[in-house]
């Protein structure tokens, strides 16, 4: 004969519950910040913003300047992204200038055809 009593004071019983405790694989590990005196020696200053920019003016100088202040090892890197930057707006003048001038030299082609078969 089968004991019920048992299977019935199984559930009497209040189960068992472990603490769940979580565990963390990585912990975070925290930089202290950078001192000002570190971030110093990459900012360019406003005069040497002004002189940069003056230099940009002469024709040849300030093109093989952008050159020099994207690739040189010595030039800060606020400076040399934005050299960077100078050549790649540079480059895609020159690009949208050709495109234009190959458009309306078509065009103009076009036009001078037209009027001539005119006359």
């Amino acid at each position: 004969m089968p004991d019920y009593q048992q299977g019935y004071n199984q559930y009497q019983q209040p189960p068992q519950y472990q603490q769940y405790q979580p565990q963390y694989q990585y912990q975070p590990q925290y930089q202290p910040a950078p001192s000002p005196s570190s971030q110093s020696n990459d900012s360019v200053s406003v005069g040497n913003w002004i002189i940069s920019l003056i230099i940009m003016v002469i024709p040849i100088v300030g093109f093989v300047m952008l050159f020099v202040w994207a690739f040189g090892s010595s030039t800060p890197p606020a400076k040399a992204n934005w050299a960077k930057a100078q050549l790649i707006l540079i480059l895609v003048a020159i690009i949208l200038m050709v495109l234009t001038s190959l458009i309306f030299g078509v065009s103009y082609t076009e036009i001078i055809r037209y009027v001539e078969n005119f006359s």
